[in-house]
Parts: structure tokens; sequence; C-alpha cells
């Protein structure tokens, strides 16, 4: 989506701020949730399996959403011009 939403001269700053801020939540945040529903919702400790998937399906969901809401976003027409375009 990075590519395709902005002009090529912000393209790499954003890409690597993208892909930074994704890497830092999923190492912050994918341990701690799966703690959190191993010890709040299935209350058991050895379900290590049903707490990832308890987890990951509401992240999945709000993934798609994301997703395309992005895509609806990408079809608008563009307000700024690319380089090389009058």
């Amino acid at each position: 989506f990075v590519s395709v939403a902005l002009p090529s001269n912000m393209r790499g700053v954003t890409a690597s701020l993208v892909t930074s801020i994704m890497a830092l939540v999923g190492i912050g945040a994918g341990p701690t949730i799966i703690a959190v529903v191993l010890e709040r919702i299935t209350m058991t400790s050895g379900r290590v399996d049903l707490a990832i998937v308890v987890a990951a399906l509401p992240l999945c969901a709000i993934a798609l959403l994301v997703t395309l809401s992005a895509l609806r976003v990408a079809k608008q027409p563009r307000a700024f011009a690319l380089h090389g375009e009058a």
C-alpha cells in the first residue's frame, strides 16, 4: 500500500517507518497478548495453542478491516500530483 499511495520521493522513508513500527509492535505486543489470553481467558497454563488461536482470530479480523479500508482509500483519486505530471 505504501508504494501505491505515496509519491516516489516519500516511499523509502515511509516503508522503513511502517516496517519498523510493525516489527516493534509484533515483538512487544505479540507475546504480551498471548500471555494475557493464556492467563485471563483460557484459565489453563497448558493450552498455549488455544491462547494463540483466541488471540489471533480478532487480530486477523482487525487486519482485514484495516486492509479493506486502505484499499478503499487507495482507489480514491489523489489530491497531489506526482513528479512529471502537470
